[in-house]
């Protein structure tokens, strides 16, 4: 049985999750983290 956290995980980007084609380019990740953190309420804006 897959633990529930890790399935969301690998089932593709959501509201929570984002993939990156790599991981060199340190200022998109941090960028794309920067985001995602502004966010954590979900209000979408």
């Amino acid at each position: 049985m897959i633990d529930p956290l890790l399935d969301d995980l690998l089932s593709g980007e959501s509201s929570r999750v984002e993939w990156k084609e790599t991981g060199t380019d340190a200022k998109k990740v941090l960028r794309a983290v920067s985001a995602l953190a502004n966010d954590l309420e979900g209000s979408g804006k």
